[in-house]
């Protein structure tokens, strides 16, 4: 699972069944809970009153080939997913050119 939130909206509990995934039929840990790196200094996100980040890990490309699967949480800024994740998805080119994530399941949801 890895998501994104510049607002206080990323427990587990409260994304998964908004997604459509009740909680007591699937076997997770919120160990595997992570999100992608903030791009946004310290001093923008004061002036945008974002709220202070849970104490989740950032994910890194080289974290995916580990998983079975992935479920990812995405906002979305006016139609359009924000520039941390396309941070992250552009770490991932080389795990692709190697085929590590070929055939992995990795559903995505907006929040």
């Amino acid at each position: 699972m890895s998501f994104f939130s510049s607002t206080s909206f990323e427990f587990l509990e409260d994304l998964l069944p908004l997604a459509g995934f009740p909680l007591q039929t699937l076997e997770l840990s919120l160990n595997c809970s992570y999100r992608v790196s903030e791009t946004l200094g310290p001093e923008v996100l004061t002036a945008m009153h974002a709220p202070e980040k849970r104490s989740y890990a950032n994910i890194k490309a080289a974290d995916l080939p580990k998983y079975d699967a992935f479920l990812f949480g995405i906002p979305t800024r006016y139609g359009n997913f924000p520039g941390q994740w396309k941070a992250f998805i552009d770490t991932t080119g080389g795990l692709w050119a190697k085929g590590d994530l070929h055939g992995m399941f990795a559903p995505a949801y907006p929040t």
